[in-house]
């Protein structure tokens, strides 16, 4: 007897736990924008009518009354009505349904049902998400129940968890691009980065600024040798924006190869002032694009040892690639990027053909199941997703 009412008063405790926890509840409510993935479509065009015509279409934008896309169609008519757009979207992307004489309504309509289904995509991997991120039990699963909201672009995600709101919000909210790029050795640059420097010193004397090399310090050992690796040098995180002016400024950019492009670090772990180190990246793409990205990406999962990292699993495309990236680049680095912030660059030891990898940084544990969640969710289209609030 007393065993049977043992097995109630669990069963009872059991029902009632999972009732309680099924109460709970977030509501966050998301907005889409298709502005970002509409000029991506374009392959960033440098037409300056269309630029006219896009920039004037963000400042016109209101996300809470139309779509981008009808704001940019509307622009176009005001401002440019002769404009053709099939010069710019007759892309590879879009060889099956726009050719050299569709129209601009034609376009449209074509950009038109691209956008929905990439908005599609953006909800269901914003799902997979919030399912990969948070733990779940068989009395409790993670249920995530969307709803389409009276506000145009607006959407409602409904979690029966509660949630921190800083946490969901980098969750939902970042792009989780992954690259992974070749590197230039720091000393195959150094004369066109001293060169550099010099142009600086005169540019700086007439602006009153600092010239290149001091606010940005090289990476240079303490006995005047340059440091191995694809590093250029520390700076200040508020130092950055002038060294970025710098080195985009014609007169230095054309002092460098044209296959190498600067990638900044996130900040250097163990400081206590926010200082980045710069990177020197190698294109080695026709389309100037990584030769490696989150696409390839199967299985991703956070492990704590000494520090915390993710570790990444590829398919077979990507394993193939990654195979020949570190083949070729024994004893060089690797830089992996998310979101265009470095997060590491390990030196290529061996050759891999297993397909795995692993991104270390200055990670706590809820980045690391972040950022894994957001591998296993899948590669996520180029609309901007902007989190407008979160309730329990």
């Amino acid at each position: 007897m007393n065993r049977t009412k043992l097995t109630y008063l669990i069963l009872f405790l059991f029902f009632v736990s999972g009732c309680t926890q099924h109460k709970e509840k977030t509501e966050i409510k998301i907005q889409l924008s298709e502005a970002s993935y509409i000029y991506s479509l374009s392959g960033y065009s440098s037409d300056s009518i269309f630029n006219l015509v896009y920039e004037q279409t963000l400042k016109n934008y209101d996300p809470t009354k139309e779509e981008f896309l009808s704001t940019f169609e509307r622009t176009i008519a005001e401002l440019q009505p002769e404009f053709l757009l099939t010069p710019i979207f007759n892309t590879i992307e879009f060889r099956d349904r726009i050719n050299f004489n569709s129209t601009n309504q034609e376009i449209i309509n074509v950009l038109n049902d691209d956008i929905k289904q990439a908005k599609q995509k953006t909800i269901e991997i914003l799902k997979k998400r919030v399912e990969f991120a948070l733990p779940s039990s068989l009395l409790n699963k993670i249920e995530v129940i969307v709803n389409e909201s009276n506000e145009k672009n607006t959407f409602t995600l409904t979690v029966n968890r509660k949630l921190d709101k800083t946490q969901i919000t980098t969750l939902l909210e970042k792009r989780g691009n992954l690259e992974f790029w070749e590197t230039y050795e720091i000393s195959s640059i150094w004369e066109f980065l001293n060169n550099a420097n010099n142009e600086t010193k005169t540019i700086a004397s007439s602006t009153n600024n600092k010239s290149l090399f001091e606010i940005l310090n090289p990476a240079i050992s303490s006995d005047g040798q340059l440091l191995r690796g694809a590093q250029v040098g520390t700076a200040h995180i508020n130092d950055t924006a002038l060294i970025n002016q710098y080195l985009a400024m014609n007169s230095i950019r054309g002092m460098f190869p044209r296959d190498l492009k600067f990638i900044w670090s996130t900040k250097i772990p163990y400081t206590d002032e926010d200082y980045v180190q710069l990177y020197a990246l190698k294109i080695t793409s026709r389309s100037g694009e990584a030769p490696l990205t989150s696409e390839c990406i199967v299985n991703a999962k956070a492990e704590e040892s000494n520090y915390l990292s993710v570790l990444m699993e590829m398919n077979a495309e990507g394993a193939r690639v990654w195979q020949r990236l570190t083949a070729e680049n024994i004893g060089l680095q690797i830089a992996i990027i998310l979101d265009n912030t470095l997060y590491s660059a390990p030196f290529v030891q061996s050759e891999i053909e297993s397909g795995k990898s692993q991104i270390t940084g200055d990670f706590t544990l809820e980045e690391a199941s972040n950022l894994a969640a957001i591998l296993n969710a899948g590669y996520m289209p180029g609309i901007t997703v902007k989190v407008i609030s979160v309730n329990e």
